[in-house]
């Protein structure tokens, strides 16, 4: 009886009129499931022909599931995308298309609307150095091999050779610099203006033998050639594959200036014998500040030491003036990042000089005050992605403290407990909480340009990301405070953009505090505060018992 009445039942619903509609829709359901489930599928590829080539030639890839027809689908190959005209065929299993003129070396994907497929290798002919025997000539440094052959930003990487020289002096190890490839095939009267060397304020040296050189990949670097130059020349190139980071770098936009700045010596009182040393700033060079050139008057003692020009000027007379100025040509970039946040790592090489420099409080950067540390550990709460830690703290920091030109502190932590400070002091503390929080951060000290040909002195900040390299921060800008019109809300959302990209109104003195070695033993010292360079050391006397110094900001002579 219960069996029949179940039958009869089925019987009813089947001839139901809504019945095949239902059926008809489960099913279609069914399908698309099926189908979504088992034919679209991510795209493989299984092999690029030619895997070495050169720009301007096709290259054809081959695997399967790239789909019959393009349909929005896209080929990068070495972080460049590809115009349209670049594509000359599109089917499920090949790929044709013409290698861009400015590609550089690197992965190859496909992605199309289903996800992006594996990478495969491409080497740009022009970047294989010619393999020498030896020596260019007698006594030029020569690489016979690195250790590792690919590698990271902060990858330590060994260079074997000859000729390197018993201590580094002066020598330097050269990386291709990041978005520079196109300039390499370019330039061909020196071939290291597309090139970054390994970088003092990062502490990339690590160690230096005439016979093997041990050296961290600087921030800034792409895959490319490597060389060292030493004082008798420049080797050989080999190549470095720099992969597997966890974003990306760009610099573009660039602003040309013509800057006039100096520092005057006034109402000197001097016994018979003296001497007045000054240690006077350059502007910062770097992927940020390229292709600078500086005219200084009067000529310096010693040139280029470090980032300063020293100055002597001995038996000043009382009453006595000394003017030291310098006219500065070069380039400013804006950088902008872009960061893989999963794949930021959150472990970083403690035993660096670099993380053990900028996670330590320093005579400018009080990260080791209780307070300080204890807001930090509050902020970021239970994150370890070092990346998501600092955000919290720049987002913490927009909110609990405002922006005043004349704050009623100068000191950093007052200003802290008070909830108001200047561009110094806000960005001290943000270096200071991110430091506190095991973050490598350091206080960069420069110039804002905005109105017409306007500068004010500024500050701002960076954190060091491993594998990855540093990422600016402007908190003040970020937090929406103008200069006259700049910048311009309208345009861009300023806490998101001062989180990780910089404009080209920056000008750029000082990253991170200078350690000067006095010239003199028994000399006088003279450190200045809130300084557009940051150095231990302004000026350094002797028999002399008094002086006024004024370090002028910056002139905008010309802009383009």
């Amino acid at each position: 009886m219960k069996d029949s009445t179940v039958v009869s039942g089925l019987k009813r619903v089947v001839k139901h009129r809504v019945f095949l509609p239902v059926l008809s829709f489960l099913v279609l359901i069914g399908v698309f499931l099926f189908s979504s489930q088992f034919t679209a599928r991510p795209p493989v590829i299984e092999g690029i022909a030619p895997a070495v080539g050169n720009p301007g030639s096709v290259m054809v890839i081959s695997g399967k599931n790239f789909g019959e027809t393009r349909q929005g689908g896209e080929v990068t190959v070495a972080g460049a995308r590809l115009t349209s005209s670049s594509y000359r065929e599109w089917s499920d299993e090949r790929i044709s298309i013409r290698v861009p003129d400015n590609v550089g070396s690197g992965q190859v994907f496909v992605t199309t609307r289903v996800g992006q497929s594996n990478g495969v290798l491409f080497t740009n002919r022009q970047h294989i150095p010619v393999v020498l025997s030896g020596p260019l000539k007698p006594g030029y440094p020569y690489i016979s091999s690195i250790d590792p052959k690919v590698g990271t930003v902060g990858t330590l990487v060994t260079i074997s050779g000859l000729n390197f020289g018993f201590e580094r002096g002066a020598g330097r190890v050269y990386f291709t610099a990041t978005g520079t490839s196109d300039e390499s095939r370019q330039d061909g009267t020196d071939v290291l203006s597309y090139s970054i060397a390994d970088l003092d304020e990062d502490f990339d040296c690590e160690s230096w033998t005439d016979q093997e050189i041990q050296v961290y990949v600087p921030d800034g670097s792409e895959s490319g050639n490597l060389r060292v130059k030493t004082d008798r020349g420049l080797s050989n190139t080999v190549y470095f594959e720099v992969t597997g980071m966890p974003g990306t770098k760009l610099f573009a936009d660039s602003r040309g200036y013509q800057i006039s700045y100096s520092v005057e010596i006034r109402n000197v009182e001097a016994e018979e014998k003296n001497s007045l040393d000054v240690w006077f700033p350059d502007i910062y060079r770097g992927l940020r500040q390229r292709n600078v050139e500086v005219l200084h008057e009067p000529e310096p003692l010693w040139k280029d030491v470090g980032n300063f020009q020293r100055y002597r000027f001995e038996n000043l007379q009382t009453g006595e003036d000394v003017d030291i100025r310098a006219t500065a040509w070069f380039e400013r970039y804006t950088l902008e990042t872009t960061i893989n946040v999963p794949k930021v790592t959150e472990r970083y090489n403690t035993e660096r000089l670099l993380f053990k420099t900028y996670t330590a409080p320093d005579r400018l950067i009080p990260s080791d005050n209780a307070v300080l540390r204890q807001d930090a550990a509050e902020a970021v709460g239970r994150e370890r992605n070092p990346y998501l830690k600092a955000r919290k703290l720049y987002n913490h920091l927009l909110e609990t403290m405002d922006f005043s030109r004349t704050p009623v502190s100068r000191d950093p932590l007052t200003s802290f407990q008070e909830g108001e400070g200047d561009a110094y002091s806000i960005s001290v503390l943000f270096t200071a909480l991110l430091r506190s929080q095991g973050i490598p951060a350091r206080l960069i000290s420069g110039y804002l340009v905005y109105g017409d040909k306007m500068a004010v002195k500024h500050y701002w900040s960076e954190f060091f990301l491993e594998n990855f390299g540093w990422v600016p921060v402007d908190p003040v800008l970020g937090d929406g405070v103008q200069y006259g019109n700049f910048p311009d809300p309208a345009v861009i959302d300023p806490a998101t953009y001062y989180f990780g990209n910089l404009d080209n109104r920056h000008i750029s003195f000082s990253r991170g505090i200078s350690e000067i070695k006095p010239a003199g033993v028994n000399n006088n010292h003279t450190y200045r505060e809130r300084m557009y360079s940051l150095q231990t050391i302004h000026e350094e006397y002797m028999g002399i018992r008094s002086y006024d110094a004024f370090y002028r900001d910056i002139s905008i002579i010309e802009w383009w």
